[in-house]
């Protein structure tokens, strides 16, 4: 339902751009008379000079940590089969169009002369489809912005849920809680976390939640090693990849805690935690480029995975037991390891024979 009302929403936005008189060359010459009229240097169409390394490492940072969030690893985790997480990477590139489609929107309402509600820039969107759309079409474009806000919270809660319930509860409170338990603990810490976002709205700025984002991707950047490349290789020592994660993390948060926010003139409005592009020039080098603070954390990190991996094994550290099996990494639908959430909740503890050993299933 979610991508159905968002690509009605995407085409009615695309029919309203095309009835513009001059179409998408309207658009943008529009866009860049008012930039021209603002006194920021960095804003307008193009990148504003500095920014192009920034914006590439970002993307390639952004791109990686993506995958890396524990929302998306529970969508992965919680398909049906393997072809369903195929069939959503084929078709990621046009979502990814797509958005690129509602970014430029902004620039459509420059265009028509649409205004923010209250002087509040993230509801230009909102403003430009009650402008531009017949009232039933805006009911849909409306429809389709809640529903794409819910979707990813939910995978979120859910996400957040778990996390606590195996990571925390059943580790430290409940270490023999029963399936059922872990499953209604799940919930309410779920639902916590649904009241702690709407507590986010109402107490702080909405800027908070931009700010906020980039910094997990910084955070959620740095388990690339252990859970990508430690998956695909058993090279890495583990003391060293928990080594490269904390050198990571501590580089990052330092380099993002040392962002200012700076006004048009110069003048520092907020001395810390504004964004994560990080001027060179703080480093004592002669340049006004300035790249994303993730892309070097990540390098900190892997350089510290690397070559602790090799120190720990010059000096014969053991580097400890790999519990997977090949069978892992292949297992689909209709598994008998596996079992669907109905059956962990409901079944009694059982012994079931499995590939020639006993495994113990809920």
């Amino acid at each position: 339902m979610k991508d159905i009302l968002l690509s009605w929403t995407l085409l009615a936005a695309l029919l309203s751009i095309a009835m513009i008189s001059g179409g998408w060359h309207t658009v943008f010459r529009a866009a860049a008379s008012q930039y021209r009229q603002t006194p920021s240097a960095t804003d307008g169409l193009l990148l504003p000079p500095g920014g192009q390394l920034n914006y590439v490492t970002l993307v390639i940072g952004s791109a990686l940590a993506l995958f890396l969030y524990p929302h998306v690893t529970t969508g992965v985790l919680a398909a049906r089969n393997r072809d369903t997480i195929k069939r959503n990477l084929v078709g990621l590139p046009v979502y990814t169009f797509m958005l690129v489609v509602v970014a430029l929107l902004g620039f459509v309402a420059l265009a028509v002369g649409v205004q923010p509600i209250d002087h509040d820039n993230n509801t230009i969107v909102v403003a430009l489809f009650d402008a531009t759309m017949p009232p039933w079409s805006a009911g849909i474009a409306f429809a389709a912005i809640g529903v794409s806000a819910l979707v990813p919270a939910a995978v979120m809660s859910i996400a957040a849920g778990n996390l606590f319930t195996r990571g925390i509860y059943r580790q430290f409170v409940r270490p023999d809680a029963s399936p059922a338990e872990e499953t209604r603990v799940g919930r309410i810490a779920s639902l916590a976390v649904k009241g702690g976002a709407l507590a986010a709205i109402w107490l702080f700025n909405p800027q908070f939640a931009l700010d906020f984002q980039l910094i997990g991707g910084v955070i959620a950047l740095q388990i690339l090693p252990s859970v990508t490349l430690g998956v695909m290789t058993r090279w890495m020592h583990r003391w060293a990849l928990i080594a490269g994660l904390v050198c990571g993390l501590a580089i990052g948060v330092l380099m993002l805690f040392d962002v200012p926010r700076l006004g048009p003139n110069g003048v520092v409005l907020r001395q810390h935690f504004d964004g994560s592009a990080f001027p060179l020039a703080r480093l004592g080098l002669d340049t006004d480029q300035s790249v994303y603070v993730g892309f070097v954390a990540l390098a900190v990190n892997l350089a510290v995975v690397v070559g602790a991996t090799l120190v720990l094994g010059l000096l014969r550290v053991p580097a400890g037991v790999d519990l997977t099996e090949a069978w892992h990494y292949v297992a689909d639908e209709g598994d008998p390891a596996l079992d669907r959430m109905v059956e962990l909740v409901d079944r009694t503890e059982t012994a079931q024979p499995h590939r020639g050993r006993h495994v113990r299933a809920p």
